[in-house]
């Protein structure tokens, strides 16, 4: 079965959601916001991991890069969209993100800034 991730990520932790192919949660829970502890989580086998998508940040392009140099199809994105007080932002599993990156490197509200994955084939 494939599986995606979705990374809020913050300076000190990085909350993490996994959905799989049907876009049921399989596991949520937060780690430390560095390349090592995340792909303590990601690299487990039993993740069949297709995209990981975090949200561009100041940590963004290290993790991306941390993330890519150990082969996970990782995907940087700038949320788009909203309005200013932050209203209508959710964590990443309460709002489906995971689920919506299954399609591409662009999903509603969201555009692709660095893609590390190869391409998805759509089902």
């Amino acid at each position: 079965m494939k599986h995606y991730a979705g990374l809020d990520v913050s300076v000190k932790e990085t909350s993490i959601c996994i959905v799989d192919e049907t876009g049921k949660v399989c596991r949520e829970l937060k780690v430390a916001s560095h390349p090592e502890d995340l792909l303590r989580v990601l690299q487990d086998p039993a993740w069949n991991l297709v995209r990981v998508g975090l949200e561009a940040g100041p940590l963004s392009q290290w993790l991306f890069n941390g993330l890519a140099e150990a082969g996970i199809p990782a995907l940087c994105i700038e949320t788009v969209g909203g309005s200013d007080d932050g209203s209508q932002r959710r964590p990443p599993c309460r709002s489906g993100s995971a689920a919506n990156w299954q399609g591409g490197s662009q999903a509603g509200g969201a555009k692709a800034l660095l893609d590390g994955a190869a391409p998805v084939e759509a089902n």
